[in-house]
């Protein structure tokens, strides 16, 4: 074990009990639910343009009916031009989403590209969580691509399900929702990449992650980038997993404004 290892199983023992009385506590989602922005240049087209990132919502663990009531009230106070889902939508693929798409119709123009919540391991096993977002107003874009005058759209299957196609990128400006932030390593281009997944640990202690998932390792959360325009954005997330507790790495919807 080295010595980082060590440090931080040994806070984590500290702040246990503290975990467990939180855990007790509000949900995070309504005790703790915070704003992110970012300013992101962009194609004169795209410009003024707002767009919302929604990640791991989680519907059916720990958020329903109320929870998405108070989540698409503050998205709409927000005014967004565009909302991304950046998967994790749902719980599980075969998670009823009736309670959540009777309350949702925040502005915009609204996307979705799954997470490895969304879509079973196996293709073969039974889900409707994607054909249930077919019928609403909430486009589903599983490894597709939209394109505009100087901007695509681009929405990629999860990396953990299948086979994300960055062959859908192309010489314009392009937005990628793409659950896995990992994948980014993936992308070339001129192009934002907007991720969820990691959920920043759910429990950070001293600044760093308790735990993080497979393709999220690298890119727990915030912003990154490399030559050419070439952004990634990670979401904190909005619901959580396993236990409904948050600690050091509130849930967030990310705001970005393009210039």
């Amino acid at each position: 074990m080295n010595r980082h290892d060590f440090i931080k199983i040994t806070a984590l023992g500290l702040t246990t009990p503290s975990v467990l009385v939180a855990s007790l506590g509000a949900n995070p989602f309504h005790s703790q639910l915070c704003n992110r922005f970012y300013k992101i240049h962009a194609p004169s087209s795209l410009q003024g343009t707002r767009l919302l990132v929604l990640a791991d919502i989680h519907y059916g663990s720990f958020f329903g009916e109320d929870e998405t009531k108070l989540l698409n009230e503050r998205a709409a106070s927000l005014n967004p031009d565009l909302v991304f889902f950046a998967g994790d939508l749902a719980h599980t693929p075969t998670t009823d989403l009736r309670g959540f798409l009777a309350n949702w119709n925040a502005p915009g123009g609204h996307f979705f590209a799954p997470g490895n919540h969304d879509l079973p391991l196996d293709p073969r096993e039974h889900h409707t969580v994607l054909a249930q977002l077919g019928r609403s107003d909430i486009r589903v874009l599983n490894n597709e691509k939209l394109s505009f005058r100087e901007y695509n759209i681009i929405g990629m299957t999860s990396g953990l399900c299948g086979t994300p196609d960055p062959t859908l990128l192309d010489s314009k400006y392009n937005l990628v929702i793409s659950h896995e932030p990992d994948l980014w390593d993936c992308y070339q281009g001129s192009l934002l990449h907007l991720a969820g997944h990691t959920h920043g640990g759910q429990v950070q202690v001293l600044g760093c992650p308790v735990h993080l998932p497979a393709m999220g390792r690298k890119y727990p959360q915030g912003m990154f980038s490399k030559p050419g325009e070439n952004k990634l954005i990670v979401s904190r997330g909005i619901g959580a997993t396993d236990i409904n507790v948050r600690i050091g790495c509130p849930p967030e919807i990310v705001v970005v404004d393009f210039i």
